[in-house]
């Protein structure tokens, strides 16, 4: 999580928006999926749709989600396995660019 964490603060720094994606891991390896998720609320669901068939296509063991949020304004990752959800959030500072300690969160929040 800490290595999405910096793969998106890379994206920031450089002035981009964040793309969600999905690290798929899977008895064949590890695949990633950068999805964009509009706001329309139908074509978010077939989008995450398309992700899900991929991950059972691939029987994935597990993922972690990366992203961007606006509030608060912060990138996020989050791992999900078969046992166990955890997360980790980082503010962002616009100006100058800079980002908080990692706020870990689990199941529970």
């Amino acid at each position: 999580m800490l290595e999405e964490l910096a793969i998106s603060q890379g994206v920031v720094r450089k002035g981009h928006e964040v793309v969600p994606r999905f690290r798929v891991l899977g008895p064949d390896g590890e695949h990633t999926i950068m999805v964009q998720l509009p706001d329309d609320l139908s074509e978010r669901m077939e989008r995450m749709r398309v992700v899900r068939a991929f991950m059972i296509w691939k029987a994935a063991t597990s993922f972690v989600h990366s992203s961007e949020l606006i509030e608060p304004d912060a990138i996020t990752a989050c791992a999900v396995t078969r046992d166990d959800v955890m997360g980790g959030l980082q503010r962002i500072q616009r100006k100058p660019i800079g980002f908080g300690e990692v706020e870990w969160f689990d199941r529970e929040v």
